[in-house]
């Protein structure tokens, strides 16, 4: 049986500096993929990417001087993954502080970082065509012993990386910098050696991790990720682009809110933002839909529009019933809707007792609202909050069968909590059972896809384990099922074909945002 070959190329923390042969990153890569794999180290203690003369004399250790470079390249591998980087990352200065060796200086020659890595990459392009090439972002560096290596000296090359990966679209990033990052920092000083420079067994052994799921795991391509945003910035709703601008080009938090405050009418509540109807007016419904995209914002009581929205939540709550009663208003039926929008006139249920009001209590956006309640609390009286936190706290609580639409709002709900021992109650009665996965259609499509990507929200997620590979074969299937406009589609439709087609598009924005963020939250996009 041929073997897929994988030929690691980099410095000492490819190479195993400090620890035993079996300890390396590539070893450990070799076990978890398996027979069906050869995997070759060929790093090299010290190197630099940079390959550079001052006066005459060779700078810091360039890795293509070295034989192991060359001998890399004769191996004529299947994949190959470069982790350089570490070792360009340092000014001269050696322990003693007013010594210094223009030598070492790697990082006053920066600008010609490209340039060096550039032609390692188009010698492996030579010696092994049809290779498939990763580039691994280096660790962080810790407090180092070494006074000469500073991390914000590895932060001053990461737009060189990512200037690379740009020329280079045919190549994946692998970021291992953003695998330590993610942890605590108690946490991430556990996986270094003394000298703080590299690391440890169980820190190589995340590298291993990081570089096998890269290698496993699809990833949404960068043309991919470049489709979607030239969809984005063509066809998304401008909340949605501002949005996606927030999450992946930092634009500023107070101009998105500005954007959104733009759909808050002067009763305070949202017009035009739930997809599945056009209506510019407030209504719970669309209300709803803004609270949506408050929560992701975080954004702070103190801004003017919470105190209005707050105001029409409560002065639309029915204390009675414990719900907020009408979602629509019958102006809705004038305008273009899905049929599960149509305003009906219905009696008003009045519980018996609380019993009643328990078991009739319907979860579906009154838990949603009741998150505002929660989050915004300050705006409320303290009888009220605790009046209307009790009775999503007892329906879950008295519940062994969830719904999908009453899942999402009860999340919204459980993560406005402030009381942490509270919401990991919640969490465990409405996850832990494992049948999550159980509540979404039987056709799997995008509508389940966007509801696990709210379920489980980050890789922190208490509950990310024990679904782990739900939520990781969801990625695949999100990433699978891009349109070739780069945008994806709702899995459902309604109305006539000229107005689906003014709502599917708005849709399609509002999906395309989401499911960026969730694979950028999971390390799932090449940007």
């Amino acid at each position: 049986m041929m073997k897929t070959k994988i030929v690691c190329m980099g410095d000492s923390i490819t190479e195993g500096f400090g620890v035993g042969e079996q300890e390396s990153y590539p070893y450990r890569l070799g076990v978890l993929l398996g027979e069906e794999y050869e995997v070759v180290n060929k790093g090299v203690c010290c190197c630099t990417a940079m390959n550079l003369e001052l006066d005459g004399q060779v700078m810091g250790f360039p890795y293509v001087r070295q034989e192991r470079y060359r001998e890399a390249l004769a191996e004529k591998g299947d994949i190959y993954v470069l982790l350089l980087g570490t070792n360009d990352a340092q000014d001269g200065k050696d322990d003693v502080e007013d010594y210094t060796n223009p030598l070492c200086n790697m990082i006053s020659r920066k600008a010609e970082f490209v340039s060096c890595y550039q032609n390692i990459i188009d010698s492996v392009r030579e010696a092994a065509p049809n290779a498939a090439i990763y580039i691994g972002i280096p660790a962080p560096i810790q407090k180092c012993i070494w006074r000469k290596h500073q991390e914000r000296y590895l932060q001053e090359l990461m737009p060189f990386f990512a200037e690379i990966l740009a020329a280079n679209p045919d190549i994946r990033k692998i970021d291992i910098h953003a695998a330590f990052e993610k942890l605590d920092k108690e946490k991430v000083s556990t996986l270094y050696q003394e000298d703080g420079l590299h690391p440890n067994p169980t820190g190589l052994q995340l590298i291993a991790d990081t570089v096998y799921r890269a290698l496993k795991v699809k990833n949404l391509s960068r043309a991919q990720f470049k489709k979607a945003r030239d969809f984005m910035y063509h066809y998304a709703q401008d909340i949605d682009l501002a949005m996606f601008q927030y999450y992946f080009e930092e634009k500023p938090k107070s101009e998105v809110i500005e954007i959104l405050e733009k759909y808050q009418n002067e009763d305070g509540g949202f017009g035009t933002l739930d997809y599945d109807f056009i209506f510019t007016d407030s209504c719970l419904k669309q209300t709803e839909s803004a609270c949506r995209y408050i929560f992701a914002l975080d954004i702070p009581d103190t801004h003017p529009m919470i105190p209005r929205l707050m105001k029409y939540i409560i002065s639309n709550y029915n204390e009675i019933t414990g719900e907020w009663d009408n979602l629509t208003m019958p102006a809705v039926n004038d305008f273009p809707h899905a049929p599960w929008w149509e305003h009906t006139e219905e009696e008003t249920f009045i519980p018996k007792d609380y019993s009643d009001l328990i078991a009739h209590y319907n979860p579906n956006t009154n838990s949603a609202l009741a998150g505002m309640v929660v989050k915004y609390s300050r705006y409320v009286p303290n009888g009220l909050v605790r009046h209307i936190q009790k009775i999503v706290v007892d329906k879950i609580n008295g519940s062994d069968d969830f719904f999908q639409y009453g899942m999402m709002s009860d999340v919204y709900f459980v993560n406005a909590l402030k009381d942490e021992k509270l919401k990991n109650e919640l969490l465990q009665k409405l996850m832990s059972s494992g049948k999550l996965i159980s509540l979404l259609d039987d056709d799997w499509g995008t509508e389940s896809a966007y509801k696990l990507c709210h379920w489980i929200d980050t890789p922190n997620h208490p509950y990310y384990k024990l679904y782990q590979d739900d939520v990781d074969n969801n990625h695949t299937f999100i990433i699978e099922a891009q349109n070739e406009d780069g945008s994806w589609s709702p899995s459902w439709s309604w109305g006539e074909p000229e107005v689906w087609e003014k709502v599917e598009q708005r849709i399609k924005g509002m999906l395309t945002m989401r499911f960026l963020w969730s694979l950028e939250k999971f390390h799932r996009c090449d940007k």
